[in-house]
């Protein structure tokens, strides 16, 4: 048997919604992104968003919008992926590394304290796994300290935080749609906000330099889409107020999102099955395999299924040798990496929980496809394991 990551589920709906964008020939600026951006702002609950082509983009244009840059230091969680400080760095910021909460593998509020300085601007926290991080005490700590914060939510689309969406809990959220609790079928991101003037500076720093122009539906009634490739432009000011890029979103990722959006909630509710599914079964199986928890505050939107186990790299390798597709987000701290390590040095007592997590953890397979069957599969080959390696 072989037991897929992750899944995208192509459809008859998808297919057709492709096709009818190709032939009405408007390939970016239209009306796809802007319903998109329209609907993922009503799921979310916040008052703007911008689509981009890339969570990193999005990352990006965030954190150029609150003018970070040199002389500033950004405080990020040691464990995530690295966009975060690759952003920092290539601003011209330094990348500060905290550590993370064992429970969540997220930031918190007394770790992000513990490497406060005076030159600290901003915090990039990251949802990890699709659990949201205790976020109401590191905004009040950001607010106490004249702080700016993103809120990386590229594993946490859907996710809840106390009665509220992630991605519209701090001054910024970062949604990153490649293959993720939805898909556009290819690199594409999205950045929330409900400050009207930092979604005007990132929509110009990523158009150019534009800011766009208020517009409803009705500015689309009024247009012809299928008389030139550009006819629907989203209407900018096409006067540089900043230096910008071009970093859109096209429009047939924009319409495959939005079917996907629509299905979002049963697919994550379909993750929590699964999630609950593997818990009993390694329950039941006396397994030494230390299972997510859930806090009662947040709803897991389960991207990424991750336990810690003994002899962990071992049990990968029996895994895949089975079939099943194991990974593990992520293997590397990122102020382990080489670059961050010579560039932006970090004390070896920053991170003490991140260093022992990132030893045990394993990613198993979890998407809204996979079978109960599938799922059993995975936990006898983990029991088969631990029976000829017992610990």
């Amino acid at each position: 048997m072989t037991v897929q990551s992750k899944r995208v589920q192509m459809t008859n709906e998808v297919r057709q919604a492709v096709l009818a964008q190709l032939d009405k020939g408007t390939f970016y600026g239209g009306e796809q992104a802007f319903q998109f951006e329209r609907e993922l702002g009503a799921y979310l609950g916040v008052r703007h968003v911008l689509t981009v082509n890339s969570g990193t983009s999005a990352l990006l244009v965030a954190a150029v919008a609150l003018d970070i840059g040199p002389g500033a230091e950004v405080l990020i969680p040691a464990n995530v992926y690295p966009s975060s400080a690759e952003v920092t760095a290539f601003l011209g910021a330094t990348p500060v590394f905290c550590d993370i909460d064992e429970s969540t593998a997220t930031m918190t509020a007394e770790t992000a304290a513990r490497r406060l300085t005076p030159r600290t601007k901003a915090l990039i926290v990251t949802h990890m796994y699709g659990h949201p991080a205790d976020m109401d005490p590191l905004v009040e700590f950001a607010r106490a300290h004249n702080l700016r914060t993103i809120e990386i939510c590229a594993h946490a689309l859907g996710a809840g935080y106390r009665g509220r969406k992630a991605g519209s809990l701090c001054d910024i959220g970062m949604l990153s749609l490649g293959s993720k609790n939805i898909s556009v079928c290819t690199t594409g991101g999205a950045i929330t906000t409900n400050s009207y003037e930092l979604y005007q500076a990132c929509a110009a720093v990523s158009r150019h330099g534009w800011p766009r122009k208020p517009i409803d539906e009705s500015f689309f009634e009024k247009i012809q889409f299928n008389e030139s490739p550009n006819a629907g432009m989203f209407p900018l000011e096409r006067d540089s107020v900043r230096p910008g890029l071009n970093l859109q979103l096209d429009e047939i990722p924009c319409t495959i999102g939005r079917i996907h959006l629509r299905q979002l909630d049963e697919w994550n509710a379909r993750r929590r099955q699964v999630a609950a599914l593997y818990n009993r079964l390694i329950a039941e199986s006396d397994l030494p395999v230390r299972t997510p928890v859930v806090q009662p505050w947040a709803e897991h939107a389960f991207l990424h299924y991750v336990v810690r186990v003994p002899r962990r790299d071992a049990l990968m390798t029996h895994l895949v040798d089975a079939g099943i597709e194991a990974l593990i987000h992520y293997p590397i701290l990122i102020p382990e990496m080489r670059y961050y390590a010579q560039h932006f040095p970090t004390p070896s007592d920053a991170h003490p929980v991140a260093s022992r997590v990132v030893k045990e953890i394993l990613t198993l397979p979890i998407h809204p496809w996979i079978t109960d069957r599938e799922v059993q599969y995975v936990v006898d080959q983990m029991v088969k394991f631990y029976r000829a390696h017992p610990v």
